[in-house]
């Protein structure tokens, strides 16, 4: 008896609990009430024209401000002469559209910083400065920085993954690196989170998701 209770096949139904929410069982007067308001709006939906457009089946056109490049295809110069011997004469063009992709473009950033000295004293020896860097004496750019961050905070790409990403590059990076980097770039831009909790707490009410909670 108790493995039947248990593995059994039962109902939800109970006598304690009132089928409130069953569409099923819903009253003659309530599916009567329900088929007219069905009709009445499909009466009017048809007699007042929608002053929204309708959606055009079909593929939607690409972005405009993508950039365009332009690839022309001709015909030969013996596909220029008609049959019965005449040149012929271009009347226009018919033009498609292809979406493509040029992947990540990775390069070494040489910083190459001039010395200079006296000839006369052979002293004094002055070299230009290195622009401030995000994390001093890192072979990371801050180009490379973002693209990580990115990568692992908003396209959810695992510190482990991009390793092998950079891996297929031949550019051999461990994930602790990557791990060491995303945490001196949260130092970095610790700042400009402050002042965004700094400007939300400033609101007199504020709305957030409290699923994570």
């Amino acid at each position: 008896m108790h493995k039947g209770k248990k593995f059994g096949a039962s109902s939800e139904k109970s006598p304690d609990q009132r089928e409130m929410f069953n569409e099923a069982e819903l009253s003659d007067f309530a599916e009567d009430m329900l088929v007219e308001i069905d009709k009445y709006k499909k009466t009017h939906e048809q007699a007042a024209p929608s002053d929204k457009p309708k959606a055009r089946p079909g593929r939607k056109p690409l972005p405009a401000d993508l950039p365009r490049i332009r690839i022309e295809h001709d015909l030969s110069a013996e596909e220029k002469h008609c049959t019965c011997g005449c040149e012929l004469t271009e009347i226009g063009e018919e033009c498609s559209e292809q979406l493509d992709i040029i992947p990540a473009k990775i390069q070494v950033l040489v910083q190459v910083r001039k010395k200079y000295a006296c000839k006369k004293c052979e002293e004094g020896i002055k070299t230009a400065p290195l622009p401030p860097q995000p994390i001093p004496k890192s072979k990371a750019s801050p180009g490379l920085l973002a693209h990580v961050a990115v990568s692992k905070y908003q396209d959810a790409l695992p510190l482990y993954r991009q390793e092998a990403v950079l891996g297929r590059s031949g550019i051999e990076i461990p994930r602790n690196t990557l791990a060491n980097w995303m945490i001196k770039s949260g130092n970095l831009i610790q700042p400009l989170l402050n002042l965004f909790e700094e400007t939300l707490l400033a609101y007199p009410v504020m709305h957030c998701d409290e699923t994570t909670v």
